[in-house]
């Protein structure tokens, strides 16, 4: 294996090389001397394997003295790295507390001299071993010359995601008709996709999972990434937290069960397993088992593995075998990464073809070649990857490596070193683009560029691999840039084969896998006893993750700091640990520290030691304060101290850090030397916070604008903790000033009358987010309507402002809000007029108004394209403007006060698909005769209005209407008779409704109607149920109340048909004669006379599960009843005659 993490960009001769090793560095006597024929030593080696690394079919005798030259290269960069943390302290001038300067000695000149000597000597050591081996050195020289890449370096436009379906479509089709049969006799059936790597298997499964028929068709569908850990106890914990739509953290098996049995009962769901590797017959039934039993008959299961076993394990009875694709469908692949929407030349297209044979089918490598060719236009560099001699590999699996390997050969240096760290991570998890940039620098992967810093160059490493597709499944923010991404399970292999040893992942590798090369180590789910043994074994650790809590004891820190001191990254977020010792300050090297998540108060102040040091994270701690001496940390770049509560000041001479680049919070005040003007001279990148806190008001700027240097500062939030007014925080927000490209503000408690003028006059012309939180001294918006750029404006606790002029919308060439689309006014009690403007458009692309708490506010202007209003806490008269908003498809009315809808409102809103009234209480009633208009309307909700007592007559006319639900709505009279013919109702939820007094076979017949699933709680003091139960067929779940209250039913239920009854002593009479459906969970509650269950109880040959609350009279139980298993599918309590 190629010594891939060592390898560096610059080819040079061999003999300069041998040259430096036997003449030069002998010749040179004394530390300087040697220091600096090792700087020139270490580019040599690095020039050396770059062009080692080139050649894949090099002699394998070679490659032990490869191995050899890259160990020594990092002994070389270890030296340098020691001088160099040495001078920048004596440059620094840091002054350290006696302690450490007694235990450290840094000004001890002959002590650090003896130090450097030795480490010296441990480098000539080494070169003397290599010298031995020069013959095979010098043989380096020969052989073929590295591969050209060449090509144009131009960005792709378009995403892979699009043709994912390519020659999928049959496959697809057969699934989707096998999942959606509708004569599956099985409870649950198992369907698995099995291929081999890069088949696309998970693929696949996503277009099953996403196709429209599938989601119409089953109520719940579910996705779940298994790997190689298959814990039935877990599976059900995580397949509950998919069920209930949150995570749970429950760990009573008894309990898991339980609420699993409620969020699957009665309901047809889809479970896809992906990426299942367990051959373990005993798990997989565990889990079946409990999934069978639960769920609703036409349950399925999909299931993507390689092995063929573990199918016939999982009881697929045919399983789909994945087959490679035609030549026809990989070259169709191929095109559209190799050439994507240039000219297709024939010359290329001939040999594209050719190379296409060699994928085999495989979708992967026909995407990873596609890619690999897309910048080159040479016919040379084409047939130089058809002809290659590694195509020459006979099995399958090592044919789609070899292409893979193609890609990584193209690759330049520091994408090959990139890409092979990123093997340290586990399979399928989620890596995240920032933090791994970091990880990358501090490693020296990323070193500077002219013109470019090495975030900048670190996250074009990571675009470029992006694009050639060694990633896959990323995020994008609202900007577009990718966030993080994950890497298919044949590029974490093809990882961790071009990292070989140096890299160790605890959580698929065993301890005895770590070698004494290994640098970069990964712990997960590792036991504590080993975590002594796997941090022995490597003699030059340099990076160092952790998971768990492997490593929170003070003394052990000390014992690990004393051990590993060349570790250039150390991660400890989300740890137990709560002090870091003071020897952490050992860790010269160190250049990434990660102390997130923790319970630290406070950091040694021999942390100021670390000069190195250019990553510290330490977000979401109970951090208290800084160290005092922080600004002698030279080589800081990246300072995170977000969501750090108790941090209440700064340390002084911040200014100094004029290496820091990221700088998450800066807090103004309380303490003297937080000043403001310190972030001055600072070249600050990405997003701040700044937080002005009591009495800094006289921190006057002097008339200097403190943030207009700073070109590359995309989002500023400044906060005040006391918003009172002053004019001195006018002029102190006046001075800030940002610079024009500043892309994102938000303003809050800001106690000023006015709002500076460089917001006024639209100086920061580039802004598409603004946000005016709780500044109620202010008395006019500013005018944002020709910032021409501006997607979101929030405008919140401006108690001040009580009109929004003309002005508002801008003046010049650009006005109107050109761009918007979410606009929210909010908490705004004082507001009377938001007039428009005539002959202006206004807000051509609002897609969302958001306007609530603004009692005062009478109208609105005419918004012709707005598909979105929520209205919340206003005055009823509002409503008067909605007619207007023809384009409107989504309605929310929420607590309006003195609520009456308008004559003829409802039948200029033919576009509305959704309707949500809630906490109207003084509506009483709603348009019989307009709400026949809302034929576009989809989902109804109307929830605690409890003044409405009549419901539409006509509601049958709302033929598209899908979801209808009422709740709380406790004076309601009646439901409509024409709920049965809605064809296209799938959801009908009537909860706390109890005075509703409709006809018993209307509840019935339109409960039958709905498609999927309903939930209805009902009144037998108001609807007579006798003898009319055994007609709903699709009942699953029935609830019968002695009392009038009920409890609710529980989140985590979710249950897809339900029935809850409240008043009912007489449970004989419910039921006139054997039921015929699915009933499978009765629960019975505070039945107070009631002395034995009813017949028609034991007759249910569906019931699975019985639960008996407060029943103070019962006496006994049926026998049959009974078999149910205790503590599963029987609960009984507060039943003391009970004899069992």
């Amino acid at each position: 294996m190629e010594p891939a993490l060592t390898a560096t960009a610059v080819r040079f001769a061999v003999d300069k090389l041998v040259t430096l090793l036997e003449e030069q560095y002998k010749a040179v006597s004394g530390v300087q001397g040697k220091l600096k024929i090792l700087e020139s030593l270490h580019e040599q080696i690095d020039n050396v394997l770059e062009d080692a690394e080139s050649r894949p079919l090099m002699d394998h005798a070679v490659k032990p003295l490869l191995l050899k030259l890259g160990d020594m290269a990092c002994n070389i960069e270890d030296v340098l790295d020691l001088f160099d943390a040495e001078a920048k302290r004596r440059t620094s001038g840091a002054r350290l507390c006696m302690t450490v300067r007694d235990f450290f000695s840094p000004d001890n000149q002959v002590r650090f001299r003896f130090k450097m000597s030795r480490s010296i000597e441990a480098v000539t050591t080494r070169l003397n071993s290599i010298l031995v081996e020069k013959t095979l050195l010098l043989s380096l020289a020969q052989g073929t010359s590295k591969r050209q890449a060449g090509g144009e370096d131009r960005p792709v436009t378009r995403s892979q995601n699009a043709f994912r379906d390519v020659g999928r479509g049959r496959e697809t089709e057969e699934i989707v008709n096998l999942l959606i049969d509708h004569e599956s006799k099985e409870t649950i059936s198992v369907i698995a996709i099995v291929g081999m790597a890069g088949l696309g298997k998970t693929t696949l499964a996503q277009l099953v999972f996403n196709d429209d028929r599938v989601k119409f068709h089953f109520s719940l569908t579910m996705w779940k990434d298994v790997g190689h850990d298959f814990n039935p106890t877990k599976l059900m914990e995580s397949i509950l937290g998919l069920a209930a739509g949150n995570p749970i953290n429950i760990s009573e098996t008894d309990l898991v069960q339980r609420e699993l049995r409620r969020a699957l009962a009665g309901k047809r769901f889809l479970l896809v397993l992906d990426n299942v590797w367990n051959d373990d017959q005993l798990k997989w039934e565990e889990l079946r088992v409990l999934l069978q039993e639960y769920g609703a008959k036409g349950s399925k299961i999909v299931v993507t593995t390689r092995s063929l076993k573990v199918s016939s394990i999982m009881g697929s009875s045919t399983p789909h075998r994945l087959q490679p694709l035609s030549d026809d469908a990989c070259w169709s692949l191929f095109r559209i990464f190799a050439f994507e929407d240039r000219e297709e030349r024939h010359s290329l297209v001939e040999i594209g073809k050719e190379i296409v044979k060699k994928c085999g089918g495989v979708p992967l490598a026909a995407i990873t070649l596609g890619s690999l060719l897309r910048f080159k236009r040479d016919e040379d560099d084409w047939f130089s990857v058809l002809n290659t001699e590694i195509w020459q590999l006979e099995e399958d699996e090592d044919r789609i490596m070899a292409a893979l390997r193609l890609s990584y050969d193209d690759l330049d240096r520091r994408s090959k070193q990139c890409f092979a760290f990123c093997s340290l991570f586990p399979k399928n998890s989620q890596m995240e683009t920032e933090n791994l940039v970091q990880l990358w620098v501090a490693n020296g992967i990323i070193r500077p560029g002219r013109g470019s810093d090495v975030e900048s160059i670190g996250n074009d490493v990571f675009r470029d691999l992006l694009l050639r597709s060694f990633f896959q499944e990323w995020k994008k923010d609202v900007d577009g840039h990718v966030t993080s991404c994950k890497m298919h399970d044949l590029m974490h292999d093809l990882a961790r084969s071009v990292a070989g040893d140096e890299c160790c992942n605890l959580g698929h590798d065993q301890v005895n896998h770590i070698q004494s090369r290994t640098r970069h180590l990964f712990m997960d789910q590792l036991a504590s006893s080993s975590v002594s043994e796997a941090l022995c074994k490597p003699e030059s650790l340099r990076t160092l993750l952790s998971q768990k809590d492997h490593l929170t004891d003070a003394d052990g820190l000390r014992c690990i700091f004393s051990k590993l001191k060349l570790l250039r990254v150390l991660d400890l977020a989300a740890s137990d640990i709560k002090k870091v010792p003071e020897s952490v300050g050992k860790l010269i090297h160190l250049r990434y520290l990660n102390l997130s998540k923790t319970s630290i108060a406070e950091l040694p102040c021999s942390i100021t030691l670390l000069q190195n040091l250019q990553y510290l994270i330490l977000s979401r701690s109970k951090l208290r304060e800084l160290p005092k001496n922080l600004s002698s940390m030279q080589s800081l770049r990246h300072l995170d101290i977000s969501g750090c509560p108790f941090l209440t000041h700064m340390p002084r001479r911040f200014s100094r850090l004029t290496s820091l680049q990221r700088l998450s919070n800066y807090i103004v005040g309380k303490r003297d030397g937080c000043s403001i003007r310190e972030l001055k001279d600072l070249d600050l990148h990405g997003d701040i916070n700044i937080e002005f806190y009591v009495n800094v008001s006289n921190d006057s700027c002097a008339g200097q604008k403190i943030l207009n240097n700073k070109q590359h500062l995309k989002s500023l939030r400044l906060h005040w903790d006391d918003a009172s007014s002053d004019h001195n925080v006018e002029n102190l927000l006046d001075d800030l000033c940002p610079h024009a490209r500043l892309k994102r503000l938000s303003i809050s408690k800001y106690g000023g009358v006015k709002l500076p003028t460089w917001l006024a006059d639209s100086q920061i012309p580039n802004l598409v987010e603004v946000k005016l939180i709780n500044c109620r001294n202010c008395e006019r918006i500013p005018q944002f309507g020709n910032l021409k750029f501006l997607t979101e404006l929030q405008v919140n606790g401006m108690e001040s402002v009580s009109r929004i002029h003309a002005d508002f919308y801008g003046h010049g060439e650009v006005q109107g809000f050109p761009s918007l689309k979410q606009f929210s006014l909010y908490n705004m009690p004082n507001l009377e007029e938001w007039s428009g403007t005539e002959g202006l458009e206004l807000f051509p692309r609002l897609h969302t108004l958001t306007i609530g708490e603004c009692p005062k506010l009478m109208a609105i202007p005419r918004l012709q394209r707005i598909e979105r209003l929520e209205m919340q806490k206003c005055n009823g008269s509002l409503l008067s403007s909605l007619g207007a908003l023809t384009s409107l498809s989504s309605l929310l009315v929420d607590r309006i006060l003195g609520v009456t809808f308008p004559v003829g409102l409802f039948q200029n809103l033919a576009s509305l698909r959704r309707l949500n009234i809630t906490d109207c209480t003084e509506l009483e009633s709603l348009p019989v005769d307009e709400m026949q208009h809302l034929t576009a309307l989809q989902h109804l909700t109307i929830s605690g209005c409890k003044n409405l007592r009549s419901f539409p007559l006509n509601v049958e006319r709302l033929r598209a209407l899908q979801s209808l639900n009422l709740r709380y709505c406790i004076n309601l009279g009646s439901l409509p008779e024409g709920l049965h013919s809605l064809t296209s109702l799938r959801s009908l939820r009537v909860v706390s409704c109890r005075s509703v007094t409709t006809q018993p076979e209307v509840i019935i017949r339109s409960l039958n109607s709905v498609r999927e699933l309903f939930e209805a709680e009902i009144c037998c003091s108001k609807v007579n149920l006798s003898g009319r139960l055994q007609d709903l067929g699709t009942l699953r779940m029935l609830r019968i109340f002695g009392g009038h209250s009920m409890r609710p039913v529980s989140a985590t239920v979710l249950a897809a048909t339900t029935l809850s009854i409240c008043c009912c002593e007489e449970l004989s009479s419910l039921m006139a004669r054997t039921p015929s459906g699915v009933l499978e969970d009765v629960a019975i509650e505070d039945c107070s006379s009631l002395t034995a269950l009813p017949d028609w109880l034991t007759e249910l040959r569906s019931l699975r599960y019985l639960s008996i609350h407060n029943c103070p009279e019962l006496e006994s139980l049926p026998r049959v009843l009974l078999d149910l298993r205790p503590r599963q599918g029987l609960w009984i309590e507060g039943c003391p005659r009970l004899q069992i």
